[in-house]
């Protein structure tokens, strides 16, 4: 792999940050301003807070797998068997208490309680 100088740019009067591995600049290419200052320089373009440069090796890339609560083996995108939601079990009045079974294709919602007339919703029976 061939490393390759890359230089980042700021124009002091325009603030027009900007960097190019290919090209040395003298003059803003916004502005055309001459007053400009390096900020950053490394031969692998990767830097710390400090702009100093940091090794591949040694930067920090969070896995999504380990910073989840769900690991990915078990998302459904991923070919898990997903969180285990899906639809409701059953209907349920949040009122009264009232439960009825699940219509498929009907939400529970649309159905109204025949002793309180509350609107019904999703419960999940065991």
């Amino acid at each position: 792999m061939e490393k390759v100088l890359t230089l980042k740019y700021s124009c002091k009067d325009c603030g027009f940050q900007w960097n190019n591995p290919k090209k040395e600049y003298t003059a803003c290419p916004d502005c055309k301003s001459e007053n400009i200052e390096i900020i950053k320089g490394s031969l692998n373009g990767n830097f710390d807070d400090n702009n100093k440069s940091i090794e591949p090796s040694k930067l920090q890339i969070p896995n999504v797998g380990e910073t989840s609560d769900f690991p990915l083996s078990e998302r459904r995108s991923f070919g898990g068997p997903g969180g285990g939601r899906g639809p409701s079990k059953a209907c349920e009045c949040p009122k009264c208490g009232y439960t009825a079974p699940k219509i498929r294709g009907f939400p529970c919602i649309n159905m109204k309680c025949p002793e309180c007339g509350t609107p019904l919703c999703g419960f999940k029976h065991k």
